[in-house]
């Protein structure tokens, strides 16, 4: 259970709230969940979970239904809370049943007629017409036939289901699942169980389980097909093959409406810097991370050596970075081979930092070198190598007041900084306050095909323009790729938790995966 969890309960004001005050309630019995009223089933009470849930196909038919059947009685009012123990409303499927059984008991005042197969009663004195198809047309009271005289017990019981009752068809449910109208549970092992789909698959394959279906003659699913089980559609009678690529987040391909914009871009030669997208996307991302100007380039690697090549002009530099990083460990040695530059690893620590005392004592040693060698570092956060680590923001403090003391300048890696941004609660500004220079890539997370963004004073970005000319990387008609950024900056950025929600839960050894 996570620390926070006692934290999490259910709050009053939601009920107050346009997109969940038609159904939201507390749980009876237990204040602190929260419970759908036109689902009937209890919900984890947090707010992006219900809003989560307010989306979502079944509850918006749910709720329209709901809407039909209920819009001819009064909503509960205050006095109908009675302490802390909330008395729901009943539920429409509940009321008809209610009045059904009234028919039943004044079989004597009512006339009943059947009509295309629909049973139809009408009570005399308030002229209310009841049906047993909820979802058929209205009735209109010159239709009625006055003479009519049929028996009560022809009208069809009226019955609200579960909605969790077709879950009783998939197959390794099938001989121990029983549904009720509220609850759920195991025949074989008499456990009430959660309504969650993938709760149940996880029960179903417990050795207890097991071995109580195979004493009693159940086949259970097998430990190794949970996975497959988990795999089923919306309809859980189809099974269908959804794989998640989860080898790296550059494996993200652009959606229709990122195609479009890129269709749809208005292009320039950005050689000439003419192409209003491209001028556009580094703005964007220069103001994201509070520096003066940037410059888009084709990949992460090309633009963190653009970045130490702009910054070591000439061939006296050391550049110091983690043993570990992407720039020392992927870059196929490029900083030597194409900018002669000496680079000085240094041991990455397990949440990617290094040991500035380490740092010190390679700087101290070469102050008595003849030599008056300007001096780089190089971090990377998130770390890569290490597990995706971010840095420790009292790490970073440390780091950039002991290089602004030694006059020592810090390029930052962020090929996934906005992710850093996310785990650390920290703006992405504020991680690069002491660093002079940064990379940020579209196309990791953000689902763009191509891009790297080099942000920095205006200076540093018209001498780095003339290293990625050198390199090969100045992009004529590059508005197609700027385009994807710009949408991937105003419609994937702001979702970019849930990619840190899913992976807490399947680190957590929960299955509960939203999308």
């Amino acid at each position: 259970m996570s620390k926070f969890a006692k934290y999490v309960k259910y709050v009053k004001s939601w009920e107050d709230d346009p997109n969940l005050k038609e159904w939201i309630a507390p749980m009876v019995g237990d204040n602190k969940a929260a419970y759908c009223k036109v689902c009937r089933r209890p919900l984890h009470p947090h707010k992006k979970d219900l809003l989560l849930h307010s989306k979502t196909k079944k509850h918006k038919k749910n709720l329209e239904r709901y809407k039909e059947l209920f819009s001819s009685h009064q909503p509960l009012k205050d006095a109908d809370f009675d302490g802390e123990a909330y008395e729901f409303r009943p539920h429409p499927l509940d009321i008809k049943e209610e009045k059904n059984e009234q028919l039943e008991s004044d079989s004597s005042n009512i006339k009943v007629i059947p009509q295309k197969n629909v049973t139809i009663a009408v009570y005399p004195e308030t002229s209310e017409i009841i049906h047993d198809d909820p979802l058929s047309k209205s009735i209109n009271e010159e239709d009625i036939n006055d003479s009519a005289n049929i028996v009560i017990s022809d009208i069809s019981p009226i019955t609200s289901s579960n909605p969790c009752f077709q879950w009783k068809s998939i197959p390794q449910f099938r001989g121990w699942l029983e549904v009720e109208e509220h609850k759920i549970y195991c025949k074989v092992c008499d456990k009430e169980l959660k309504p969650n789909k993938t709760e149940i698959f996880k029960h179903s394959t417990g050795k207890v389980h097991q071995k109580k279906c195979f004493k009693k003659g159940i086949s259970a699913v097998e430990s190794d097909d949970l996975a497959l089980s988990l795999l089923y559609s919306k309809d859980p009678l189809e099974k269908q093959e959804k794989i998640v690529d989860l080898r790296s987040d550059t494996i993200t391909q652009p959606n229709k409406d990122m195609k479009t914009a890129m269709f749809n871009a208005e292009l320039g030669d950005d050689s000439f810097g003419e192409d209003p997208l491209v001028k556009d996307l580094e703005s964007k991302v220069a103001s994201l991370l509070d520096k003066d100007a940037g410059l888009l380039l084709p990949s992460g690697t090309m633009a963190n050596l653009v970045a130490v090549m702009t910054h070591c002009w000439s061939r006296d530099f050391e550049v110091y970075v983690g043993d570990q990083s992407h720039i020392y460990r992927w870059s196929q040695g490029g900083l030597a081979r194409l900018g002669g530059i000496e680079t000085k690893p240094l041991k990455n620590e397990a949440d990617g930092s290094f040991s500035i005392k380490e740092l010190d004592s390679h700087i101290q040693r070469n102050f008595n070198s003849p030599w008056d060698i300007q001096r780089l570092v190089c971090i990377e956060n998130s770390h890569n190598r290490m597990g995706g680590r971010v840095l420790p923001p009292e790490w970073l403090y440390e780091l950039g007041e002991y290089c602004t003391q030694k006059g020592i300048e810090i390029h930052m890696d962020g090929a996934r900084l906005l992710n850093a941004s996310i785990s650390c609660g920290a703006s992405p500004s504020n991680l690069l306050r002491y660093c002079s220079t940064s990379t940020f890539c579209i196309n990791k997370g953000l689902g763009a095909p191509l891009g790297s963004v080099l942000v920095g004073s205006r200076e540093f970005i018209e001498r780095a323009k003339r290293i990625r000319h050198l390199l090969g990387g100045t992009m004529h008609q590059a508005g197609v790729f700027a385009a994807a950024g710009i949408y991937a900056l105003e419609k994937v950025a702001p979702k970019l938790y849930w990619d840190h929600t899913n992976a807490r839960a399947i680190a957590h050894k929960h299955i509960y995966i939203y999308i």
